[in-house]
């Protein structure tokens, strides 16, 4: 409780940095005064999102303000943009996992999940969550958007037979398979017929 007084008391004289709020706050969460802790995190999270080079304290904050407020979407998302900017590319996946979970169908999500994977070069997982992305625009009759994101997957996936498809590029689908048909007869030995 001494601790308490004295960083409080440190914080009234506005002599405290970063680091004490986080402290104070975190005693604060360990003593169960989770609204004073709120108090102090809500401010910090204030000052810290203005300032240049403080990307680890915001961090530290907003993964205080998450375990205080578990349901609040914004926090995650705010967490997941400042991990991003850490280039933290797996801990950002983590929490974009989650909130892909539990919002299936929300391509904002989804594009970061994608640059995500990016990042990571995972460009399978890349190429898969363009599927999704895609898809999600076609079921909304989006079919600009759609089209873009089978662009992109032909970008990386030349020969992609569904985006192919779903293009209309007949030309490049017809010679694709008859490319693979090609190469299976090639394959075929006197005994298999």
């Amino acid at each position: 409780m001494t601790g308490i007084y004295l960083l409080k008391k440190i914080k009234d004289m506005n002599r405290a940095d970063h680091k004490d709020l986080l402290n104070l706050s975190g005693i604060l969460m360990d003593q169960k005064m989770n609204a004073e802790a709120l108090e102090i995190l809500e401010s910090l999270k204030t000052k810290l999102q203005t300032k240049k080079n403080v990307l680890k304290d915001l961090e530290a904050c907003l993964m205080m303000f998450h375990s205080l407020k578990r349901d609040d979407i914004t926090i995650l998302v705010e967490l997941v943009e400042t991990r991003i900017e850490m280039k933290k590319w797996e801990r950002a996946l983590i929490l974009l996992k989650k909130l892909v979970s539990q919002d299936r169908k929300n391509i904002s999500f989804l594009k970061r999940l994608a640059f995500v994977y990016k990042n990571m070069d995972d460009i399978k997982n890349y190429i898969k969550t363009f599927r999704v992305i895609a898809n999600l625009y076609s079921e909304q009759g989006n079919l600009v958007y759609r089209n873009i994101y089978y662009h992109k997957i032909l970008k990386h996936l030349p020969n992609d037979i569904e985006a192919l498809s779903v293009l209309n590029m007949d030309d490049q689908l017809r010679e694709n398979i008859d490319n693979k048909i090609e190469n299976t007869d090639s394959k075929i030995k006197m005994m298999d017929i």
